[in-house]
């Protein structure tokens, strides 16, 4: 939920009310909890590996995802000038594929997270490549990362 979503912009309380996505207060959402120190220090330190880490976090996020991103993409909004736009048309959904890859198939997505996990790091960046980008990835990060995600989302414990 954005700040800027509630109802009254003017009104300085500590109780708002959202319209949009919680049906004028009906909807209770718990307030985000402050990031684990891993990603609060690459977001916002100023040294080498912080700023890598910003300019190269699309291959990261993807890196530790669960699935992939289905759709139809509408390329024809970036014909004109401005800031990159991605737009989704039609119906949009999540693949998700079998637990262990296929014969002759690296793993990728939720397979990274049950499927030798002795290389997990590796397969990883593995992975990236296949997008171009896992030349430019510091395994460094990714470890911390892994770690991170390991101590602090549900999702990833549920897995291990």
């Amino acid at each position: 939920m954005w700040f800027g979503e509630r109802i009254n912009k003017r009104v300085k309380k500590t109780k708002h009310v959202f319209t949009k996505c919680c049906k004028q207060g009906k909807v209770k959402l718990p307030l985000l909890e402050i990031p684990p120190a891993t990603l609060l220090t690459l977001f916002y330190n100023g040294d080498e590996k912080s700023k890598h880490f910003r300019e190269f976090i699309r291959a990261y996020n993807m890196m530790f995802s669960f699935t992939s991103l289905g759709g139809k993409v509408n390329h024809s909004v970036n014909n004109r000038k401005g800031p990159y736009l991605f737009q989704l048309c039609g119906e949009n959904y999540h693949r998700i594929s079998d637990l262990l890859p296929g014969p002759d198939k690296d793993p990728a997505f939720l397979q990274l997270y049950i499927h030798d996990t002795v290389n997990e790091i590796q397969n990883k960046i593995k992975a990236c490549s296949k997008m171009g980008s896992a030349a430019s990835l510091d395994e460094s990060i990714v470890v911390c990362l892994k770690k991170m995600l390991d101590t602090h989302n549900p999702h990833v414990k549920t897995f291990r």
